[in-house]
């Protein structure tokens, strides 16, 4: 419920360093450690301002001061113009967090289309490649029965050269 933080000197721990300050940190809501009574009270009544919960003489006088303060007409004014400012900037900020995750969106769908538009041109260029390997691959087999019916044509030429030498 309570936390008390001291100031220390970071690079030399051990050196004694007391200023007299601290930071005390309340949690209304908190349920370690052990504080006084008094604290408790306090506490309750700082989450929970009904007057049931003002338990002690000074938290009283706190609750009769709250109470002539809620009565002045000036002050219920400034209060409703406190609470319409805080709505409409809790509206502005609701629009312009929609704006900024709508403008997020469209980036995120720009770069998506950008994505698919990328791919199709890797798609295609893999096609592509398909494509002229196929044709690399028959022109190489063409080349391959060429050259094969270039060796037979060369056997046969040199098969007449024979009988012609043998005939003569």
């Amino acid at each position: 419920m309570v936390y008390t933080i001291r100031n220390q000197c970071a690079e030399l721990q051990e050196m004694e360093y007391d200023d007299g300050a601290a930071t005390l940190f309340l949690y209304t809501k908190g349920t370690k450690g052990n504080p006084p009574e008094d604290l408790r009270v306090l506490l309750k009544y700082l989450s929970d301002t009904r007057p049931e919960n003002a338990r002690t003489p000074e938290l009283s006088r706190i609750q009769i001061y709250i109470e002539e303060i809620k009565r002045d007409p000036e002050v219920g004014r400034q209060f409703m113009d406190w609470r319409e400012y805080i709505a409409r900037e809790r509206r502005e900020a609701i629009s312009e967090e929609k704006e900024r995750a709508n403008a997020e969106k469209e980036r995120a769908d720009a770069a998506e289309e950008r994505a698919d538009a990328e791919k199709e041109r890797a798609d295609a260029a893999e096609e592509r490649a398909d494509t002229e390997k196929e044709r690399a691959d028959a022109a190489e087999e063409r080349a391959g029965t060429e050259k094969e019916r270039a060796d037979a044509a060369e056997a046969e030429v040199m098969r007449l050269r024979a009988l012609l030498d043998m005939r003569n």
